[in-house]
């Protein structure tokens, strides 16, 4: 090996079957052929790759642009499978990633998600359709639930979201920066203090919006 790239494509491949020997340790690529998101019901997608996603450190170090490699991205790759092959990183299961595709009319989206969304309770990523429709439904009955606390006397805390009577929640007053048009102003727009008064379920929630306002 004589070139930057030769040496590259060469310790890129090592890289790539230290990577799918691991995936092929902890999973069956059989098993992963479709997955299902919860968006607005129910989305099947389709599983286009499996991949092990790096800690932003070492990400960048496995991909360039397609340009001959530098002398320090073919160091910094040599260094990453070393790092590999003598256990000074170990791979973890949890950044088994999935890149998946929807197909649309027009076009198609594409997304990913990781092995550890699988298991997580709150996860809107399913393997098993049978599964994703029971959460949808689980979903569908706390979205009613919340809609009729809404409607009898409770109020969603304008920070976090947190559902909360009425009676045990905090009023503030958010003062914050807006803008309205103006011809006259050089840049069409025109600053000027505003403020409203929200409804939050704790004084600390009120605080954080203030400061979330203040930038």
């Amino acid at each position: 090996m004589r070139t930057n790239l030769e040496k590259w494509n060469h310790y890129k491949g090592l890289l790539e079957s230290l990577e799918n020997e691991f995936i092929n340790s902890n999973i069956n690529k059989m098993d992963y052929d479709k997955a299902y998101r919860i968006e607005n019901g129910v989305c099947e997608y389709q599983i286009t790759n499996i991949h092990y996603n790096y800690e932003l450190k070492d990400r960048c170090l496995t991909w360039y642009s397609g340009k001959k490699p530098t002398r320090n991205e073919l160091k910094s790759l040599i260094g990453l499978v070393e790092r590999i092959q003598n256990g000074a990183l170990v791979f973890d299961s949890n950044k088994i990633s999935f890149g998946c595709k929807r197909y649309t009319n027009p076009g198609s989206v594409s997304t990913g998600f990781r092995l550890e969304e699988l298991i997580k309770s709150n996860s809107s990523w399913f393997i098993c359709p049978i599964k994703a429709d029971a959460r949808l439904s689980e979903f569908d009955e706390k979205k009613k639930h919340n809609e009729w606390l809404l409607n009898n006397g409770h109020i969603r805390c304008a920070y976090c979201g947190k559902i909360v009577h009425e009676k045990k929640s905090v009023s503030h007053e958010i003062i914050f920066q807006n803008s309205k048009s103006d011809p006259y102003s050089r840049t069409g727009w025109r600053k000027f203090v505003d403020r409203k008064t929200n409804k939050y379920c704790s004084g600390k929630c009120a605080g954080n919006d203030q400061m979330a306002h203040e930038g």
